[in-house]
């Protein structure tokens, strides 16, 4: 009789659906009652036709949409997540109170309102960051010279600076330019093309000038226009073959209060040799802020400014040379940086111990554009899994980082774990990273987070109970086919995003966009 019964199915089933009943009453909770429509919506979440199986659907290509892995979030789950939040903003309490919008390019602040000369409808007012302050910059339209005069003649009552496209015919004006000028102004940005060397001479007389922007010159008139004896930092456009960087490095020799220099480069144009430059630039003791676009480096001229200078004073170093990485081997001669962006090889092994060995303690912004020196062109542009989880280590003890740019290869989201010991962190640039259920776990314990650049969204309503604890105000996303109808939806519920940009069009209808009226979906070419 036993073995008849074991031996019939029907009575088998029984069995184990009564099982199935009474584990979770045991447990002191009802089973999970899932709604009609819950195969649907994540259907939807997945864009998985219900009527096509998965293992059918063959491989997706970069612009389809991947299926989202069905992930079920127990009850006792969501409220493991939150008080792991909860425990981990606690000890974040410790730091103070640290301001959530910091006046930093990306969010600069308003001009200030004792600016009524400024208000003219022939200019626009504009913040911008001059020697290391927050300035207001009139910006003059083509055709404008009676509003230029009118313009330095204002006694502002706060510091300002010009932009403007010099024109022939302000010739005349440049010549009584010293005895209009306010005392005020300390900045210029001019475009240069037309300029002689007088109208460069007139400029460098200029007598509380202390930053320009100038285009493409020669060297006469660039000693005419740095001839002002207050000027703290110059930027200039690019370098060509009658005003290199020999020609610019003797030019700097004679400028005792020079503090920041900033080199372009258009890529449009071949890249000189800056050795000489940079060999200069080890010699002034004083420089706060270096940039130097042009790539063609050697790495004696980078040893050599590395082992000769000793710049205390320097905040930010940005070089775009290949030869750089004996800058990171010798950075505690530079203790005091603030922001550093260098080149580095994707198969160096050295880099994680030379950011965990550096002594600053200033450091916020890095920026690590990395590069294969094997030449593989199917290799990703990112460091290893390795090399990732030992960087991501090292940059956990530097407690004053707010930008972290950094490629890197992540076998699982949680290798971002140190990062949440970083009381600052506002900016995230990793790449090879996907907004999903695992990741969240981790984002949501940077309570400062502002910005945010992913791979693809991977997630569907397993994560609503962390989306409002996300901090992000701006998210980028390189696969925008993963930005769905109701993806778009749940991401309304994180409380200080306005703005998602993509760079393609995305799976997302305009009326979708209308629901969610407090951010901004913006493509970029």
């Amino acid at each position: 009789m036993s073995s008849q019964f074991a031996s019939s199915s029907f009575p088998r089933r029984l069995l184990l659906l009564f099982i199935a009943l009474m584990i979770p009453a045991l447990l002191g909770c009802e089973p999970p009652r899932p709604e009609s429509s819950s195969v649907e919506q994540a259907a939807e979440v997945g864009n998985v036709p219900l009527d096509i199986p998965p293992t059918s659907l063959g491989q997706p290509t970069d612009r389809q949409v991947q299926p989202t892995p069905t992930h079920v979030v127990s009850p006792e789950q969501q409220i493991a997540d939150l008080s792991a939040i909860l425990a981990h903003r606690e000890r974040m309490r410790q730091y103070g109170d640290i301001p959530l919008n910091p006046a930093w390019h990306e969010n600069p602040p308003d001009p200030p309102r004792a600016m009524p000369a400024f208000r003219d409808p022939s200019f626009n007012v504009h913040m911008q960051q001059v020697c290391g302050e927050w300035l207001p910059i009139v910006h003059l339209y083509p055709g404008t010279k009676a509003t230029l005069e009118d313009l330095l003649k204002v006694e502002s009552i706060v510091p300002f600076g010009v932009e403007f496209q010099f024109e022939p015919e302000n010739g005349d004006f440049l010549a009584t330019l010293e005895e209009h000028v306010s005392p005020m102004l300390v900045h210029l940005t001019v475009g240069l093309t037309n300029l002689s060397v007088d109208d460069c001479r007139r400029l460098g007389e200029l007598p509380h000038l202390k930053s320009v922007r100038l285009g493409s010159m020669s060297a006469e008139k660039f000693a005419a226009v740095t001839a002002s004896d207050g000027l703290e930092a110059i930027t200039i456009a690019y370098l060509h073959e009658d005003f290199g960087a020999a020609e610019l490095a003797a030019s700097l020799q004679g400028l005792r209060h020079l503090k920041r220099l900033r080199v372009g480069h258009p890529r449009s144009l071949p890249s000189l040799p800056v050795d000489a430059l940079l060999e200069t630039l080890g010699q002034l003791p004083q420089m706060e802020y270096i940039e130097i676009e042009p790539q063609d480096c050697s790495r004696e001229a980078v040893t050599h400014f590395m082992t000769n200078c000793e710049h205390t004073a320097l905040r930010t170093l940005r070089l775009n040379s290949h030869t750089t990485f004996d800058v990171l081997e010798k950075l505690n001669r530079l203790p005091n940086l603030e922001e550093l962006s260098l080149h580095a090889s994707i198969h160096s092994e050295r880099i994680p111990n030379c950011i965990q060995h550096y002594q600053g303690k200033n450091l916020q912004k890095l920026t690590l554009i990395p590069f294969d020196d094997y030449n593989n062109p199917e290799g990703p542009i990112a460091f290893g899994e390795s090399s990732s989880a030992k960087i991501v280590k090292a940059l956990s003890r530097h407690e004053s980082l707010e930008k972290v740019d950094v490629p890197l290869q992540l076998s699982a989201p949680g290798i971002l774990e140190p990062l949440t010991r970083l009381p600052r962190l506002r900016v995230l640039h990793i790449k090879d990273f996907d907004l999903n259920y695992e990741s969240l776990k981790v984002l949501v314990r940077m309570p400062r987070l502002d910005h945010l650049d992913v791979r693809s969204l991977e997630f569907g309503p397993e994560v609503n109970h962390l989306l409002p604890w996300l901090s992000i105000r701006t998210l980028y996303i390189d696969n925008p086919a993963t930005l769905i109808d109701e993806r778009a939806r749940q991401l309304g519920q994180v409380p200080r995003l306005w703005h998602v940009s993509y760079w393609d069009a995305p799976s997302i209808d305009f009326e979708t966009m209308d629901e969610i009226p407090q951010i901004e979906f913006q493509e970029y070419d």
